[in-house]
């Protein structure tokens, strides 16, 4: 098989579409940065928190240029974001995490807790199969966040016969949220 967009051999099929490497990740920088983009996450004077080499990559292309203190960590703790007077912090939350997190405080009527900063969920419209595939080409390492198996599993059921339904979630996800 050949790559849908160059022509050259095929490394990757998703969703009924064939990528070499170089298109496919194309394809997920595009998506992300356009998710970026919308919702207008970066701006000037911002003092932003990266967790994980994942963020990292996407977040150094998104703000070359943009005056902003970036911090590069690991692993976030509020003693850090009040010490360095942090207002946003970027965390490598994905598509799954977010459909589970929802499904699973809808089901348990949890309530969702406000916080202080700002949490920009920088990879909420990619999968995290597609990330996965992403990071193995540009050998970035990522580990996809722990979740509920159960709730899981069910989404990807679900899934498999309705490939939208990650999407459907996401949009109602942001319709009940107004936005």
């Amino acid at each position: 098989m050949k790559c849908d967009f160059c022509k050259n051999g095929c490394e990757i099929e998703d969703e009924n579409r064939h990528y070499c490497s170089s298109c496919y990740c194309r394809f997920i920088e595009k998506k992300v940065r356009r998710f970026g983009r919308e919702g207008k996450l970066f701006r000037k004077g911002d003092r932003i928190a990266v967790v994980g080499e994942l963020c990292r990559y996407f977040v150094k292309s998104m703000t070359s240029g943009l005056p902003a203190k970036i911090f590069y960590i690991n692993k976030f703790n509020k003693e850090f974001a009040k010490k360095n007077k942090v207002n946003k912090i970027v965390i490598p939350w994905t598509m799954d995490d977010e459909a589970v997190n929802f499904i699973d405080s809808f089901m348990s009527n949890k309530k969702v807790e406000k916080e202080d900063l700002k949490i920009v969920r920088l990879l909420r419209n990619v999968k995290d199969d597609e990330i996965a595939a992403f990071c193995r080409l540009k050998g970035i390492k990522f580990e996809k966040n722990k979740k509920r198996e159960d709730i899981q599993q069910l989404i990807d059921d679900v899934n498999k016969r309705c490939a939208e339904t990650k999407f459907c979630i996401l949009k109602s996800i942001g319709q009940m949220k107004g936005k």
